[in-house]
């Protein structure tokens, strides 16, 4: 199911999309915050799925390990404006994925028209507002509430290790955390940009260990940009 598809576009709002047919399932694949004016490029990829009302836990699971993107989002039910949502990794259901979200309320407003709609998500009720602009279609979302807290040395210690990393190679004015916004993950901020861009970790090794430590979907490294600034881009290890 890798991009073979007779047809690619760039979606509205940002999102490039491709479709492909998987009787009976339609799958879209959308780059949701792909930049419209540079082609397309950049964003972060995510499978949708409009009509997964009559899928199983299984199902759902094996149609996101064909994707292969870190999320695909599936509709399971529609009422009014409310639209059940749910949230497959590759290896198993995760409660919220932000992108996946912003690129299924584009696909729908693209069907269905702009407009207010809810999605009822395993994290909580998250409201969307499509609008139709000259750019495409524009998406604002008020999430579930975030939070942050400690990462304590119990947690952060085998982190550390299965990333190559040390106390020492973390940057002393952003202490480790555990912040939510549909899902608990862990933070890191390296002090060093070159280790930011050189370390590397076995993805198996990883995935066990976020598994054991309830998050079940991304570990977000970071590193500082500037004075005030706090992080520049993250890199993300999925459960798969």
């Amino acid at each position: 199911m890798r991009s073979t598809a007779a047809r690619a576009a760039l979606g509205a709002g940002g999102c490039r999309r491709y479709a492909r047919t998987v009787q009976p399932v339609e799958v879209l694949r959308y780059t949701a915050f792909a930049d419209p004016e540079a082609g397309g490029t950049g964003g972060n990829p995510a499978g949708v799925v409009l009509d997964a009302a009559g899928l199983g836990d299984d199902e759902m699971l094996a149609i996101a390990r064909r994707v292969g993107y870190s999320e695909t989002a599936f509709v399971t039910g529609v009422v009014g404006d409310r639209v059940r949502v749910r949230y497959f990794s590759p290896a198993a259901e995760v409660p919220f994925c932000g992108h996946a979200t912003v690129a299924l309320a584009v696909a729908i407003a693209e069907r269905q028209g702009a407009g207010r709609r809810v999605f009822a998500t395993a994290s909580g009720d998250v409201v969307l507002r499509a609008s139709d602009t000259t750019a495409g279609v524009q998406v604002a979302m008020t999430s579930v509430g975030p939070a942050t807290r400690g990462l304590p040395d119990e947690r952060l210690m085998p982190l550390l290790a299965v990333l190559g990393l040390t106390l020492d190679d973390l940057d002393a004015g952003h202490p480790p955390l555990e912040a939510f916004a549909g899902n608990w993950h862990p933070v890191l901020v390296l002090a060093d940009q070159d280790l930011f861009h050189q370390f590397r970790f076995a993805p198996d090794v990883l995935a066990e260990l976020m598994r054991r430590s309830s998050w079940p979907a991304t570990v977000t490294v970071l590193h500082p940009v500037g004075p005030g600034e706090t992080a520049g881009p993250g890199r993300q290890g999925a459960a798969r």
